[in-house]
């Protein structure tokens, strides 16, 4: 196991407990064309339209009844033949990488081009003085690389890619059909809004404020209907997504980020 996936399991956990930082959604149908996965922290958000799903992100290497949780949202993963990543951390790439079980074995990978060396497993994450942390992920199956500002239509559906570095060098974040918005790690969202998202996992968190500032003049002029996160859940309340963006989401025992979230999203 490697020290990520080690932290990520075992000191996650304890030291976000109670902080109310992480509230993914409940697996479940959203609406009419998104639906979504919850593994532990994290959401895997699926789009479906004219009989054809596409995946955003891919949670963890493995989890529990998965198969279980496909079943409650009636996708089968071996009929996905698309998976968008918005970034190649452990937690959004870890079911595509080759230390895993791979959830969509018949899917290509899109991903921006400038995370292309996170999801090969060639650069690296955390760097705390002379300690020097890979990511965890391996891929080599299959996979495209995107620019930012690209449109690509899968059997029908629209994608546009928004470049939102920051959180990590290639982070993306994608709008479907000009309504559903995949914001990835790029903010975290309580009541009051969104804020750039939380600074200790950040890789760099001043270029992450930055590229929201310039994600919000991009987009303002759309009409977003879903706003879908990576570990705030979904909210329909697109006004107010990009309120707080100057400063970092902070969550604490004392003063939790989002009273609504559970005490313990790993249990």
């Amino acid at each position: 196991m490697s020290i990520i996936n080690f932290f990520a399991h075992n000191i996650k956990p304890r030291k976000l407990e109670g902080t109310g930082m992480l509230n993914p959604a409940n697996t479940s149908v959203i609406s009419e064309n998104v639906s979504c996965i919850r593994q532990w922290d994290v959401n895997i958000w699926f789009y479906t339209k004219n009989g054809t799903t596409i995946a955003f992100d891919s949670g963890y290497e493995t989890f529990p009844d998965l198969e279980g949780e496909f079943v409650k949202i009636g996708v089968d993963p071996k009929l996905i033949k698309t998976v968008l990543i918005t970034h190649a951390d452990m937690d959004h790439a870890g079911g595509i990488s080759d230390k895993g079980t791979r959830i969509f074995p018949n899917a290509c990978v899109y991903i921006h081009e400038n995370e292309e060396d996170m999801l090969l497993g060639k650069e690296e994450r955390f760097v705390f003085g002379p300690l020097r942390i890979k990511n965890p992920i391996v891929y080599s199956g299959r996979y495209c690389c995107l620019k930012d500002g690209e449109t690509i239509y899968i059997e029908g559906i629209k994608i546009e890619v928004f470049y939102v570095p920051g959180h990590t060098p290639g982070h993306a974040s994608y709008l479907v059909d000009d309504k559903v918005l995949i914001t990835g790690d790029s903010l975290a969202i309580n009541k009051n809004g969104g804020y750039a998202f939380f600074d200790f996992f950040n890789m760099n968190s001043k270029q992450l404020r930055q590229s929201l500032v310039e994600f919000k003049n991009r987009i303002k002029e759309v009409d977003v209907n879903l706003v879908c996160t990576g570990h705030s859940g979904y909210t329909r309340d697109f006004k107010s997504i990009f309120n707080h963006i100057d400063e970092h989401g902070i969550g604490t025992k004392r003063a939790p980020f989002d009273d609504r979230a559970p005490q313990n999203a790993f249990k």
